[in-house]
């Protein structure tokens, strides 16, 4: 989820839906906010983050730190990279 890790890295408070990838990503109320992939859930989330700017601060402050730790610019390239080299030499589960 780049255009999530993207947000996080900004430093924005994230609310996201509560499926593979995205929660080995996003820790519920540490990075961001998770729900269930419907429309009531969505809104209560928003609300909720919306609703409380210590909140807010606290999940962008952390979302930063964790992606910064964890998925650096440098860091990406070069996993990218990996795997395109192992998909050009025939074996992309390595």
């Amino acid at each position: 989820p780049k255009a999530l890790l993207e947000a996080m890295s900004c430093g924005v408070p994230v609310v996201a839906t509560d499926v593979p990838g995205i929660r080995n990503v996003v820790t519920d109320g540490e990075t961001g906010i998770l729900c269930r992939p419907d429309v009531e859930s969505l809104r209560s989330a928003i609300v909720r983050i919306l609703g409380d700017s210590e909140l807010r601060n606290r999940l962008g402050e952390n979302a930063r730190k964790f992606v910064l730790s964890k998925f650096s610019l440098d860091q990406s390239c070069r996993t990218e990279l990996e795997l395109y080299s192992r998909v050009l030499a025939g074996s992309p589960q390595g």
